[in-house]
């Protein structure tokens, strides 16, 4: 479950990161929506870290 939810999040910020790198989403959207778009990249980076860390502890469990 943890991978496949690492996987969603992957494409999501795929999908964000794309938009943000466009010159003209970036210039043409207004600010608050970039903002926003940059503030959900960065909490879906942090729950990706954090979905990491527990698929570490998972597999640190099962080799013991």
């Amino acid at each position: 479950r943890l991978q496949r939810a690492i996987k969603k999040i992957d494409k999501d910020c795929s999908a964000l990161d794309k938009r943000l790198q466009n010159p003209s989403f970036a210039q043409n959207a207004p600010a608050e929506v970039v903002a926003e778009a940059r503030d959900q990249w960065a909490a879906l980076q942090r729950q990706r870290a954090r979905l990491i860390e527990g698929l570490a502890l998972l597999e640190e469990l099962r080799s013991s």
